[in-house]
């Protein structure tokens, strides 16, 4: 969809202004947005570009997945309107939901550092933080966010979700009754009611909790639904079921993804990745044993990487490492960024390892560990 507006052929009159302005207050008192939305088009090819229409129109631009338009748009309403923290928080949901979550993050924090209150911008920070594998983080400003706002439902789903996965029963069911109060079909709150069934082996529990989401639920808490799903009708032994609803989860997921996936001349997709750094791997022969390297200052005693794929116990493996005594997990964290551009080119092959001097290795080594320490 296109961010450019129709254009009526004269200006609305004062009259047809304030009427306009008046249907999509009501719709706004209603929550019906997307009434409210059609309104501010109406209004803006009438030649009326308030910001509030102008935000209006954005939103519906990006619930069509048109982010673009709808940043073009926003950017609009903010050059009116340059102190609108309203506005600006739009921005900031808008660059996560496009993937630019840096971008989000450092937009987000100038909002809630220009008005603090600003429940909405604290949960949209959370999620942005969330999205980046900060959850400690993320959590906290969920926090924030249920401080400022007691009633944002999605906030306190969150924190109990997040506290399910912990293996936090109690505090996880506390939230999610908080949460499930304001709003009861609160995607994430089920989500932590039904981790805590699955848990328990309870299936029939589990699926109770979850078939009430598949009609309303979107993008990524519909591809966790239904991944819990099939979860839940594991537990019942119906196998081919929870087969069906795997399926379905990584048929949302790729479409959710489909524009971020997709391969393009400058990104090859991930199979013809791999299979190119196969056949270099294979080309190469026997490599000779790297040369004994210094330790970094801030390095760790002992230092393991635990790799698996998606559903392969690594998560549950991760949490069993992290409750014994002296031992920090860190997930899933950008720890090797330092290594972008130097291990593969450009192009998506393997660099020469052997290359690589030592110098530039003990650079490296330090910026691993510096960010590891960073993460805590």
């Amino acid at each position: 969809m296109s961010n450019k507006l129709p254009r009526r052929p004269r200006p609305a009159t004062a009259g047809e202004r304030a009427r306009l302005r008046a249907q999509a207050e009501r719709a706004l008192a209603a929550n019906d947005i997307a009434a409210a939305a059609r309104i501010a088009e109406r209004a803006i090819a009438a030649g009326d570009a308030d910001p509030m229409y102008l935000n209006l129109a954005a939103w519906q631009r990006e619930e069509a997945g048109d982010y673009s338009a709808a940043l073009d748009l926003l950017h609009r309403a903010l050059a009116i309107a340059p102190g609108d923290v309203l506005i600006a928080g739009a921005i900031g949901a808008v660059l996560r939901k496009d993937g630019r979550l840096s971008e989000a993050l450092a937009t987000l924090d100038r909002v809630v550092a220009a008005e603090p209150r600003h429940g909405a911008a604290w949960l949209e920070r959370g999620y942005t933080l969330e999205a980046m594998r900060l959850e400690a983080a993320a959590g906290d400003s969920y926090r924030r966010a249920v401080a400022v706002d007691a009633t944002l439902s999605p906030a306190w789903g969150r924190l109990a979700d997040a506290a399910a996965r912990r293996g936090e029963t109690d505090e996880a069911r506390q939230l999610a009754e908080r949460a499930l109060a304001l709003a009861p079909l609160d995607p994430s709150a089920a989500a932590a009611l039904a981790t805590i069934a699955i848990e328990a082996r309870d299936g029939p529990g589990a699926e109770a909790r979850l078939r009430p989401l598949l009609p309303v639920v979107r993008g990524d808490d519909r591809t966790r639904t239904l991944t819990l799903l099939g979860d839940a009708l594991d537990r019942q032994g119906r196998t081919a079921e929870a087969f069906a609803a795997y399926d379905a989860a990584q048929a949302n997921f790729r479409d959710v993804y489909r524009r971020v996936l997709a391969p393009g001349t400058d990104r090859p997709s991930h199979r013809a990745f791999i299979e190119r750094i196969a056949d270099q791997v294979a080309a190469r022969g026997d490599v000779a044993p790297a040369p004994a390297a210094r330790t970094a200052v801030e390095a760790a005693k002992r230092h393991v990487f635990l790799l698996g794929y998606p559903r392969s116990g690594t998560t549950l493996v991760e949490n069993i490492l992290a409750s014994a005594a002296g031992v920090s997990a860190l997930e899933e964290r950008d720890t090797l960024a330092a290594t972008d551009g130097v291990l593969l080119h450009d192009d998506g092959t393997l660099a020469d390892l052997d290359a690589i001097g030592e110098e530039q290795c003990e650079a490296l080594r330090t910026a691993y560990w510096q960010r590891v320490r960073g993460y805590g």
